[in-house]
């Protein structure tokens, strides 16, 4: 009772104050393991993930979880053609530009390279979680119709996540379940996020690059931005339809720097039904179901969109499927030592305009 009037509370008070600019992408932390699923996963939030997706998660872990570390690698679909672009022409490269085609250049030229990696250890179970996550990434094009110009954006965020969630003790409220659906309980959860954020977002003309050093390169000399920030999130657990219900509400408010986030509203489902399938060779299945960014004018309905599905396969090969803003997702893991996940992203207004499929693999250990 007092928890959830402190988080409504809070809530409030942070909305009503939230005019600033909001200009500063959100430092998140999109696992594999949801990635997989298409990126749903505000109603399950069962592991370490529950941290960003949604912390009244936090509450209905049965045991505690220590995950270190987690290393992960993610590239997009544009890098890995290009890799393989190079390694099949090795010789033309060898030789003089002269003997470069059109097609050479316009390869090179319109490739949208992307490479992240990121670093986590976390430590969730029973009503509370804390991490440490860092996710490093890299852009970089280039253009220009006489003197190529290399564009680059790269960024680099830390954040210091601490949970807490316990169940929505009210009376009347419990009854009220009690009566009607048999039992479900109602959950709420915070997460406190601490961020350190360092970018850098430059062009520059082939020809300066004579006179550039490695260290200006280097993001880790930039000027650091701090920042601080909330995330709320309520769980229902509906045990008669092996049902949760959820909402988190990301961002409520949250400052890096001298700018704000745009808090996220989102919704979730998730469907877990009991037993094993083919003599228990298939098991665990959870089917789900999240809308992202509710109250966003300026993204349309479909991408708004998450669903995905997650089975175990012989008790060790989890296997995952989905749709991420409407294009297929698939991922596959080793127990939680090894985990691979492949989606796309809409880079567009709408579904189905411009996507960016992407690659991610993951290697850690989890007790």
């Amino acid at each position: 009772m007092k928890l959830l009037k402190v988080l409504f509370g809070l809530s409030i008070v942070l909305w009503t104050g939230f005019a600033y600019a909001a200009d500063e992408p959100p430092a998140s932390w999109s696992s594999i393991r949801p990635l997989g699923m298409g990126g749903a996963f505000i109603a399950v939030a069962d592991d370490q993930n529950a941290l960003f997706y949604n912390p009244a998660g936090l509450a209905i872990l049965g045991k505690w979880r220590l995950a270190l570390p987690y290393l992960g690698f993610e590239t997009n679909q544009s890098t890995v053609d290009l890799v393989k672009y190079f390694i099949d022409n090795q010789n033309k490269f060898k030789g003089e530009l002269s003997s470069w085609k059109q097609s050479d250049i316009d390869k090179i030229s319109n490739a949208k390279i992307r490479l992240n990696s990121n670093v986590s250890a976390s430590f969730v179970g029973k009503h509370f979680g804390i991490g440490l996550f860092t996710v490093g990434g890299a852009r970089i094009s280039i253009g220009g119709m006489f003197i190529p110009t290399l564009k680059y954006r790269i960024d680099l965020d830390t954040i210091l996540p601490v949970g807490y969630a316990q169940e929505v003790s009210i009376s009347e409220l419990n009854d009220f379940f009690d009566a009607n659906l048999d039992g479900s309980r109602l959950y709420a959860g915070i997460t406190a996020k601490i961020i350190r954020r360092q970018k850098i977002d430059d062009e520059r003309l082939a020809f300066e690059f004579s006179d550039i050093s490695v260290d200006q390169f280097n993001v880790l000399n930039e000027t650091p931005m701090w920042g601080y920030g909330f995330d709320l999130g309520f769980l229902l657990k509906v045990p008669t339809i092996n049902s949760n219900v959820a909402f988190a509400w990301r961002d409520v408010y949250t400052r890096i720097g001298d700018n704000g986030v745009s808090p996220n509203f989102g919704f979730g489902y998730a469907y877990r039904p009991l037993g094993d399938y083919l003599g228990g060779v298939l098991s665990d299945l959870t089917l789900a179901l999240d809308i992202n960014d509710i109250f966003d004018g300026d993204i349309t309905l479909f991408n708004k969109v998450y669903m995905g599905a997650e089975i175990d396969f012989i008790k060790i090969f989890a296997v995952r499927g989905g749709f991420y803003q409407g294009y297929p997702s698939f991922g596959l893991g080793i127990g939680s030592f090894l985990n691979y996940a492949t989606y796309g992203v809409e880079l567009g207004k709408y579904a189905g305009q411009i996507e960016e499929r992407t690659h991610t693999i993951s290697l850690g250990l989890q007790f």
